[in-house]
């Protein structure tokens, strides 16, 4: 009797252990199947504009890794953040001055005198909008502090270390799915410029072969929004690329920020090209260009993303992310500042200063259309 129950288990056990492998093998192919699909339309762009022209295989390796780990990473990041936010709405309710009795949480009474707390204050912020403002702002100047420090945290942990292609073997589950985690966090981060780079490559080829309209949008149109993008990952490549340690020397760092300033205005240079009479020369030299730094860039040759008699005369582009970042909150300090120095009514301080925050912080990024949601603390991150 034993044994045939100690059978059946292991039967059973078996039968999980290959629904789980199943699983996790539809779960991988698909996400092959999206880095072979964008590899593909890139292959198309680049035979279009010249035929027999072949995706670097290191590029073409990275393209496949951002796939592969960004469908477990972003998702996982995206349901973080909003559980993050929930919780932190929650918490602010609780905090507020919510009355509380004796009586059981479930009870008439409770619900009786809740509803009645949440009719007082809607009246209130109905009449005076500006209490409404004034009281998220104490709400907020209580709680936005600590989580600015768990997201730093949270986005800065899986890149504390540089770790191998090639996730090791970990023994104890929860283990595994941290560094698993952590592992494909830092592959997404890492290949991310990979595939910003080949993707713009591929919208070259989609505005070579697109039909010159006189109502159409020029090729620079078309591939403004990617050239930003693709600036930024040049110019950020050396916090990417995890080849610096903690505390790396910093004429090192100095070298490779300079480097990637000449390959960004490189960039500019042959996109300048784009307004002029031999536009389909300009894509695909552009497009040239784009493949070359996604391959150098995939080998790990960061202070060699592109050869050095294409950066002669060139004047580099600065990246003043440290300098945005203090005129954002200076800008938000003073506008708050002045907002409610400046004798407005009441409650029109409260309305106006987010108003002006929000203006300032328009203003600042509007110029750096290509950073994503993940590239936002990035100035932050643990070196």
């Amino acid at each position: 009797m034993i044994t045939r129950i100690r059978d059946r288990v292991m039967q059973i056990q078996g039968e999980l252990r290959a629904f789980q492998h199943g699983l996790r093998q539809t779960f991988d192919s698909a996400r092959q199947q999206h880095g072979q699909d964008m590899l593909s339309g890139v292959q198309r762009s680049l035979n279009a504009m010249r035929p027999g022209w072949e995706i670097p295989r290191s590029v073409a390796d990275g393209v496949r890794a951002w796939a592969f780990s960004a469908a477990l990473w972003r998702p996982f990041r995206k349901w973080c953040l909003r559980v993050s936010l929930a919780g932190w709405l929650l918490t602010l309710i609780l905090i507020t001055d919510i009355p509380s009795g004796e009586s059981p949480p479930l009870s008439l009474k409770t619900v009786a005198q809740a509803a009645s707390w949440l009719k007082h204050k809607s009246a209130a912020l109905w009449d005076h909008p500006g209490s409404g403002f004034h009281l998220l702002q104490n709400l907020a100047m209580r709680w936005i502090f600590i989580v600015l420090v768990v997201h730093w945290l949270f986005r800065g942990l899986p890149n504390a270390q540089v770790r191998p292609l090639e996730p090791p073997r970990w023994t104890h589950p929860l283990q595994q799915l941290i560094n698993s985690l952590a592992w494909v966090a830092t592959l997404e981060r890492r290949f991310r410029a990979t595939a910003v780079l080949a993707s713009t490559a591929n919208r070259c080829g989609v505005a070579y072969l697109k039909p010159k309209e006189p109502w159409g949008a020029s090729p620079a149109d078309m591939l403004e929004r990617h050239l930003l993008s693709a600036e930024y990952v040049v110019l950020s490549a050396w916090k990417r690329w995890p080849v610096l340690k903690e505390r790396a020397v910093k004429h090192r760092k100095l070298a490779l920020q300079a480097h990637a300033g000449l390959v960004a205005a490189a960039l500019r240079k042959e996109a300048m090209r784009l307004d002029g009479p031999e536009c389909e020369d300009a894509l695909r030299r552009l497009a040239e260009v784009l493949i070359t730094i996604a391959e150098r860039y995939s080998d790990g040759h960061l202070g060699a993303l592109l050869p050095a008699n294409e950066l002669e005369g060139l004047t580099p582009v600065r990246h003043r992310e440290g300098w945005q970042l203090t005129l954002m909150v200076g800008g938000i300090v003073t506008v708050t500042v002045g907002a409610a120095a400046a004798g407005l009514p009441d409650g029109a301080a409260a309305v106006a200063a987010p108003a002006l925050a929000g203006l300032v912080m328009w203003w600042v990024n509007r110029r750096h259309g290509g950073q994503e949601t993940g590239d936002a603390f990035d100035l932050f991150r643990p070196r």
